[in-house]
């Protein structure tokens, strides 16, 4: 594939990641506000079980099935290619229709066991969602082996706004009936959103499809016919490296969140105390969340890309396009980083205004924010390379000297909540040396200093002073920190572009680039 077709899809994936998140918090505050604290905790003990089965089941499935994909297409093996969509649909139809049988059998027996009984109606609005949350993984990933992002996207923005709209209206309309009703219609807005992105996906297969058809008449390659079992063993020996990883960080983080809780106890602080603490490490990583949407992208577009080179042992493609991975992902990262950083407390007051203090907390995340974007564009880098347990190893490492990191700080008064922040800077700056020193091992490459570092550390140099002085003079003028913060962080966006195209970091055709669809 070209040069475009790699930024171009990262940045579409990207672009529909962002919005989703944006429909996403339209739909929590006004859920929040209908259904309340009782009926938020009722909707999320069944979402919580449902989103730790789908992690297990459908984390890794369409990086597997992209790279599966894009090996097969470099070698204009077509056939292949929908024969790995077929078992792949047919594997992740009874993997869904599974997990929503236990879901609906054991239904009475965990609320019974584990919930309260209002849980009952939000986890009977979840029951049917896995059958087509886990055909979606499939269509996803087929489209991503193919380098053709824009089904993807459109899916995930339907998929949000499904939920938003079935799920919003659901529960306005049962609340008079109660809390548990209301709280099962707003949890009955995931199934829908999952049809709706189903819907989306099947449509644009449909018209794929066609064109797959004239590329087997087209191209007379000799096949050699790959059993289903085969093809199992090749979806299953990808797929659950990754969603062990996947499991893995998501059992570190609860340890973590364990742990934090009974060692600030232990420092001293009361159980109030310790609670807003928490809150605000929570409120800080969903700020530090959503800028990953972009690093995520960028890992989903760059597995196809990496796959499809190496079935050619084209290394030169190989380096430049990983190349062109961290350097996109330093690009952006950093300005995220220290935009965060230096409108720590202003964007906390903006986004959670009931969330008192945490700049200081958010400040250190920030910093780990740029090495956890790396950190994911090189392990789609080694998934896309054939070597997926090898970014399994080096998050768990990472992750165990966090929690240790964690465990000694946060029983200092001094560190408190703050120690948990150092212990994710170490933890993920440990997995990203790893994670480096394994893709040089493998690739040979050769980092450009000056283009990927030298000249966006510049550029973001002039955007932070910019920011800083925006934020001091408008917030003064207008007597508005919200609206001075929007304004200080246009300026830095400006700012930051105009450096980088001064310096060569960027130039117009690479920015036009990306909008260039053809």
């Amino acid at each position: 594939m070209k040069n475009k077709s790699f930024l171009n899809g990262a940045f579409i994936l990207a672009a529909a990641g962002i919005i989703s998140k944006f429909i996403g918090f339209f739909f929590k505050v006004p859920i929040t506000r209908l259904i309340g604290a009782e009926g938020l905790g009722l909707y999320n003990y069944p979402y919580n079980l449902y989103s730790a089965m789908l992690a297990i089941s459908i984390t890794g499935l369409p990086v597997a099935i992209s790279k599966l994909v894009s090996e097969r297409i470099a070698l204009k093996q077509y056939r292949a290619v929908h024969k790995v969509f077929k078992v792949a649909l047919i594997l992740m139809s009874f993997v869904g229709i599974s997990t929503s049988a236990v879901l609906f059998v054991g239904s009475k027996i965990i609320v019974n066991k584990f919930w309260p009984p209002g849980a009952y109606y939000p986890l009977m609005g979840l029951v049917f969602a896995p059958i087509f949350v886990a055909s979606m993984s499939v269509f996803r990933g087929y489209f991503q082996g193919m380098q053709l992002m824009m089904p993807t996207a459109i899916s995930q923005i339907f998929e949000s706004f499904g939920r938003l709209i079935v799920g919003l209206g659901l529960a306005y309309f049962l609340v008079n009936k109660g809390i548990p009703y209301a709280a099962g219609g707003a949890s009955f807005g995931a199934t829908a959103g999952a049809i709706l992105g189903l819907i989306v996906l099947i449509i644009s297969y449909l018209k794929i499809h066609s064109k797959l058809n004239k590329n087997i008449q087209k191209y007379k390659v000799i096949e050699k016919e790959e059993s289903s079992i085969f093809i199992i063993t090749k979806i299953l020996s990808i797929s659950v490296p990754i969603s062990i990883g996947a499991v893995a960080s998501s059992m570190m983080s609860l340890i973590d969140s364990l742990m934090i809780n009974s060692r600030l106890l232990i420092a001293g602080f009361s159980v109030k105390e310790a609670s807003v603490l928490y809150g605000q490490l929570g409120a800080a990583n969903t700020l530090i969340n959503f800028p990953l949407t972009v690093s995520i992208a960028i890992a989903a577009s760059i597995v196809p890309v990496i796959s499809e080179a190496k079935v050619h042992e084209n290394y030169y493609e190989i380096r430049q396009k990983l190349e062109e991975g961290i350097k996109m992902g330093f690009y952006i990262g950093l300005p995220a980083t220290m935009g965060l950083f230096i409108l720590a407390d202003p964007i906390l007051a903006f986004i959670f205004p009931t969330i008192n203090g945490g700049g200081k907390l958010l400040q250190l995340l920030a910093v780990a924010l740029v090495f956890i974007t790396l950190n994911q564009i090189l392990t789609g880098a080694l998934q896309g390379f054939g070597k997926v347990m090898i970014p399994v190893k080096n998050l768990f490492l990472g992750s165990v000297v966090k929690v240790i990191v964690s465990y000694f700080l946060t029983i200092q008064p001094a560190y408190n909540i703050k120690g948990a922040a150092i212990g994710t800077i170490t933890g993920y700056i440990i997995a990203l040396l790893l994670n480096y020193k394994d893709i040089k091992k493998y690739t040979k490459i050769k980092l450009k200093v000056n283009d990927i570092f030298i000249k966006p550390i510049v550029s973001v140099i002039g955007m932070s002073l910019a920011v800083f002085y925006t934020f001091n003079y408008w917030s003064g003028v207008l007597n508005s920190n919200n609206i001075a913060t929007l304004i200080s962080i246009l300026a830095g966006a400006i700012v930051y572009g105009t450096i980088l195209l001064c310096v060569g970091g960027i130039k117009i055709k690479d920015v036009l680039m990306i909008f260039n669809r053809k």
